[in-house]
């Protein structure tokens, strides 16, 4: 979110700067009527971007103020992934792509932070399993009754053994301590379950991985 604030502001920044310089040359002579005029456009078209960018992430963040609320919500689960991908974008790679497969569905009812949580820990677990040229592919659809989606990476998968117990907690020691795992994706069950609805994980190892989340319209709330 720093970095989101950061660019933009420190290209209004950068502007003035210029638009300051640019003053005192005209009033000096060294800088012609015509060329002013010129750079105050271009420094107006890039300022209006800035501030659009501004207000995109001040309305992000307003949105994720109000998931700290513990009461049920209407939710686009469609804004929900976008604005997890872009909270989650500095922590990507920078040579992984995020494409966007979303399609219009119905608002669901829900705790928006527990969906939110679910989507960052399943990107998350895309990320970690990402090298060079990673790709996460996220869509959204209605099928029959159902609402799904699914979250996809050309990872290194996981092996075929561990996929019974993927969603299961797990203990292990390393060195002298004990480590445990899987709890993320065991939280992301609970709550999908408790929803009414399923999370299902394909995985190929060093093919990548694909998360299904299948949620029935008896849960969602027609718009």
């Amino acid at each position: 979110m720093s970095h989101d604030l950061s660019s933009p502001l420190a290209t209004l920044r950068s502007n003035l700067e210029t638009l300051a310089r640019a003053g005192k040359k005209f009033e000096a002579g060294e800088l012609p009527s015509h060329r002013l005029v010129e750079l105050i456009q271009e420094l107006e078209a890039t300022a209006q971007r800035a501030c659009l960018r501004l207000v995109e992430v001040v309305g992000r963040m307003q949105r994720f103020t109000n998931l700290d609320r513990a009461e049920e919500a209407s939710v686009d689960l469609n804004r929900l992934l976008e604005d997890t991908v872009d909270i989650l974008r500095a922590e990507l790679q920078k040579t992984t792509a995020v494409s966007l497969e979303l399609q219009p569905i119905p608002f669901v009812r829900c705790r928006p932070q527990q969906m939110s949580a679910v989507f960052a820990n399943l990107l998350r677990n895309s990320r970690d399993a990402l090298g060079e040229g990673g790709v996460i592919r996220l869509r959204s659809m209605l099928r029959a009754r159902d609402i799904v989606v699914e979250i996809e990476d050309n990872g290194r998968g996981i092996p075929r053994e561990n996929l019974d117990s993927i969603f299961e907690p797990s203990f292990k020691v390393s060195g002298s301590r004990v480590v445990t795992g899987n709890w993320g994706l065991f939280n992301s069950r609970s709550i999908i379950h408790a929803l009414g609805g399923e999370i299902a994980l394909q995985s190929v190892e060093g093919s990548g991985t694909t998360v299904t989340i299948v949620l029935p319209l008896a849960v969602v709330e027609i718009k």
